[in-house]
């Protein structure tokens, strides 16, 4: 069973732990034909391990990574899409990929995003496999309700560390969505659905700049009195690097346990893996994504797709991680997915995939 391999030791190339850190340090890069160890002797690491926080990126703890996929049955939020378009009937095809969680779709209201209007539909619609968690966002308690008649067994609720982007996504304040969620995550809980909960805009927001870190530590404290299971941190613009992300899972982690946080980047700037290495490395098992790279946030000027899925599994694959996921299978669903959007999708390891098999097929 692919899920119940564990992980091995992965051997850290030492340009990437160059490139990580470099634009936060001013010492120079050790010059081409330097082992490792000269790298990480530079900056005053022990020989063989480089560490973050208390963890040690170079032997991963035992585990599985759980990728949460989230938008595979809707399409991205492209506002000058025409809508709606074709798609097809809500499927299986990401569940044959061996996803184990997957977030379907979010009730709000279709006034504001008139993408998710059907999103009652696709919740009925799934073909539910055993074994795999299916969830959706919902802003308040009509949302809940909407999902409770659909059958969820999984909801997740969302806010943002800042102001003004929480009042532009949800038109409330942070204070009054938390009071909003007092009518969501107990009875939720109550009628045996679980809840998870978003924390947005985490280290910039598009309106405000940068987010102070101790507004995304005191949200993650009393969502987790609330009773949410588990919090996702989210780099909404995605502008987070390395050293933040470690900088705020080591504050964040002083009032949550690894266990309950997972971590949600966007690829806007390119540093999303890098990211996610980071954050794998110092223990967190839960990853957010979406296949192709779909999704993006309409209140986020500028904001590319969540980071695809295709491209976290390749790089942990290839790291001796297991996520329990086939990465072909995951591919041809990302390749469907683009015939529906109209585009192609943003994923870097399903162009490098098909094109490697295009070039195959014309030799043939």
């Amino acid at each position: 069973d692919a899920g119940s391999v564990r992980l091995r030791v992965f051997l850290f190339v030492w340009a990437m732990v160059a490139a990580c850190f470099a634009a936060n340090d001013p010492r120079p890069i050790v010059g081409p034909g330097a082992s490792k160890d000269d790298v990480l002797n530079s900056y005053g690491w022990p020989t063989g391990q480089s560490q973050l926080g208390n963890r040690e990126i170079l032997n991963y703890p035992q585990g599985t990574v759980t990728l949460i996929d989230g938008k595979v049955e809707k399409v991205s939020f492209n506002m000058n899409m025409k809508w709606p378009p074709p798609r097809p009937r809500p499927g299986t095809a990401p569940v044959a990929t061996g996803l184990s969680r997957i977030e379907i779709t979010s009730f709000v209201n279709p006034k504001w995003i008139p993408q998710l209007a059907d999103a009652s539909e696709v919740a009925r619609g799934i073909k539910r496999k055993e074994g795999v968690v299916y969830s959706c966002l919902v802003p308040n308690r009509k949302g809940l309700d909407k999902a409770l008649e659909a059958g969820m067994k999984e909801v997740a609720v969302f806010l943002s560390a800042s102001e003004t982007h929480n009042k532009k996504n949800v038109n409330k304040t942070v204070a009054e969505t938390l009071t909003a969620f007092e009518e969501v995550i107990g009875p939720a809980n109550a009628a045996g659905v679980r809840v998870r909960a978003y924390v947005w805009t985490v280290y910039c927001c598009p309106y405000e700049g940068s987010v102070d870190p101790t507004k995304v530590v005191a949200l993650v404290d009393e969502l987790r009195r609330r009773g949410v299971y588990q919090i996702s941190l989210g780099d909404t613009i995605g502008v987070a690097t390395p050293l933040q992300v470690k900088s705020v899972l080591e504050e964040v982690f002083a009032v949550a346990p690894i266990e309950e946080i997972a971590v949600h980047f966007h690829d806007t700037r390119g540093t999303a893996l890098a990211n996610v290495l980071v954050a794998v490395g110092m223990g967190v098992m839960t990853v957010d994504s979406a296949v192709g790279g779909l999704g993006g946030c309409p209140y986020a000027p500028g904001a590319s797709g969540n980071l695809a899925t295709e491209d976290v599994v390749y790089m942990l694959h290839g790291m001796g991680i297991a996520t329990g996921i086939d990465l072909d299978a995951l591919v041809a669903c990302s390749s469907k997915l683009a015939a529906v959007v109209g585009h192609e999708m943003p994923s870097k390891y399903t162009k490098a995939a098909l094109g490697a098999r295009a070039k195959a097929g014309s030799r043939s």
